[in-house]
């Protein structure tokens, strides 16, 4: 068994192991990209102190992306986080709303399709999932709603890890 605490088996009668948040959110976006036939799928978090979206987790997203920062209100993601409501765009390129601000977007072939969807647990918004795709296949009403109920528990589980972060062990 790996010595990483998160992945140990808990003592009887004690907490549950702990898992970091990074992985929690890799694992999710894993999932999600694999559920919802998305080519690339990111994790943007509200930064509390500066108040803007900052990339931090993502899957086929180049490493580099990491930490790329958007404006609430700004682009599709930050236009998500600010009505606080899923958003679905079925050509990017077109989509007066798109702001193109990470390389990876227009890297061939471009992102074609974009579906948004809130993190939220409660007021406000903890942030937003982004699902893309490369190709002009839409993402349907059907998964909209079924990556809609995907990301209200994804910000429960960001918030219950959170919270299980700032406890003492």
């Amino acid at each position: 068994m790996p010595p990483d605490a998160a992945d140990r088996a808990a003592e009887p009668g004690g907490p549950p192991p702990r898992r970091p948040l990074a992985a929690t959110l890799g694992g999710l976006l894993s999932v999600a990209a694999r559920a919802f036939d998305a080519d690339a799928a990111a994790l943007y978090l509200v930064d509390a102190a500066e108040g803007d979206l900052v990339l931090s987790a993502g899957h086929d997203v180049p490493p580099a992306a990491l930490g790329h920062r958007l404006a609430v209100g700004e682009g599709l993601v930050g236009r998500v986080a600010a009505e606080a409501r899923s958003l679905v765009s079925d050509e990017v390129a077109l989509d007066p709303r798109t702001l193109h601000q990470r390389p990876d977007w227009d890297a061939p072939p471009p992102v074609r399709t974009f579906l948004g969807l809130p993190l939220r647990a409660g007021v406000p918004v903890l942030g937003v999932i982004e699902l893309t795709r490369r190709r002009a296949t839409a993402f349907t009403p059907e998964a909209r709603g079924q990556a809609s109920i995907l990301a209200d528990a994804a910000a429960l589980l960001i918030e219950q890890t959170r919270l299980a972060e700032q406890a003492p062990l």
